[in-house]
């Protein structure tokens, strides 16, 4: 069910955009700046339409060497259109845990994938017990259902998290683990609607 509210402001601060986001629980790593932020795109870009733009670089990684850093663990942004080979699943799912924290300690992350042959499993192992899940195999494009899975797995921990997703209006896939009231505050700190994972 999508979260409403009324319209962003026209233009607000990049630092203003990060602190309401902050204030949310949507923090930005101690050790990234908002220099990096600018590495990606211009400063005007991301104050002329506040929080949309922000709310995606904040999901994924900096955009210069070394590779591999974070701006957040509270946020995970990715491109559907990722799914090819072997382990492909597990990168994705492996970062859904890594925003969901404690709350789903996940261990031993497989896959197996094979496009040609219309074949996708997922095998993790949560508080020893082992689960699967074989997601919808459609050419590389991720299936949205895993998100839904692990939203079931957190809630059958009695987790009070649930993955909320924002439609960013491409292929893109933004994703927060946060309860239903910090998620409905922000949708209206933010101006910003979020679909939750069920």
């Amino acid at each position: 069910m999508p979260l409403f509210r009324n319209k962003a402001p026209k233009h607000l601060s990049l630092e203003t955009q990060l602190q309401t986001l902050a204030d949310h629980g949507i923090n930005l790593l101690p050790d990234r700046t908002v220099d990096e932020f600018l590495i990606s795109f211009p400063r005007e870009d991301y104050e002329s339409s506040p929080f949309g733009l922000v709310l995606f670089v904040l999901g994924g990684e900096v955009e210069s060497r070394p590779c591999g850093r974070h701006f957040s663990n509270d946020i995970y942004t990715f491109d559907a259109e990722c799914i090819e080979d072997h382990g492909d699943y597990r990168s994705q799912v492996l970062q859904l845990c890594r925003i969901a924290g404690d709350d789903l300690p996940v261990e031993d992350i497989s896959d197996t994938i094979d496009i040609d042959a219309g074949i996708a499993r997922i095998e993790l192992t949560l508080d020893g017990r082992t689960h699967e899940f074989e997601p919808h195999v459609d050419n590389d494009w991720f299936d949205p259902d895993v998100i839904f899975w692990l939203d079931a797995l957190l809630a059958a921990r009695g987790s009070t998290r649930r993955f909320f997703l924002h439609d960013t209006g491409d292929q893109n896939l933004v994703t927060i683990c946060t309860t239903p009231d910090r998620v409905a505050a922000l949708s209206k700190a933010t101006g910003l609607v979020f679909h939750a994972a069920d």
